[in-house]
């Protein structure tokens, strides 16, 4: 009877069809549709996180016995908030943008500085324009070898405005960022005395740059 009874249930699924061979149009679709956006929707996610968080280094900075590096969090498309640190041992050139009577044996130093900046883009896109503002302080020591042994420190302030174009290397999460700003440095005290040796600080250092930066 079991047999009989079987071999009946057999006769109508074969006469019905396969359920799943039957599947109507629609739900198939359906389906199809779910499995689509299980696999965009995540990868789209991913897409609107990316490259929120950079890191920069200056390699010129290296050159000159130091470093140079930043970390920026992008706000939104059009706002990028970060914070960088410096040092490096300037050149008789470079010195002089900052302090007056620098002679062959006279030596600056930039030992810390620390800031932060915000910068505004003209574009949504990933490349493009931008202006900003940086504000910080500047740690410098002077010595001179006409007097060994001493040296001289004082700390000024930095507020630049600044400009500048951020480039992804062939849509690479790697890019280039060359800017220039004009800082303004406010301090205690303009002259600064090393011994018998006096040096004027100046109040306005024209700065560039040309970063090498990742995004995350």
């Amino acid at each position: 009877m079991k047999k009989v009874i079987s071999k009946q249930r057999v006769s109508v699924a074969i006469k019905r069809g396969n359920l799943f061979s039957k599947t109507p149009t629609n739900l198939k679709s359906k389906f199809r549709i779910l499995i689509v956006l299980a696999a965009v929707l995540p990868s789209t996610n991913l897409l609107a996180q990316k490259r929120k968080l950079s890191v920069e280094v200056d390699p010129t900075f290296f050159v000159f016995s130091g470093y140079a590096g930043n970390v920026s969090y992008k706000v939104n498309e059009k706002w990028t908030v970060g914070a960088a640190i410096v040092s490096a041992k300037f050149p008789n050139l470079l010195a002089k943008l900052v302090i007056s009577d620098v002679q062959e044996s006279t030596t600056l130093k930039l030992e810390s500085g620390y800031t932060v900046f915000v910068h505004r883009f003209f574009t949504e896109k990933p490349s493009g324009w931008f202006v900003g503002l940086q504000a910080g302080v500047s740690n410098y020591k002077i010595t001179d070898d006409r007097l060994p042994g001493q040296e001289k420190k004082f700390t000024t302030g930095i507020i630049m405005p600044r400009a500048g174009y951020k480039y992804y290397i062939k849509n690479s999460d790697f890019y280039l960022l060359p800017w220039a700003g004009i800082s303004y440095g406010p301090t205690s005290n303009k002259t600064q005395k090393l011994g018998t040796l006096s040096y004027e600080v100046k109040s306005f250092l024209p700065f560039g740059a040309l970063h090498l930066g990742y995004s995350f």
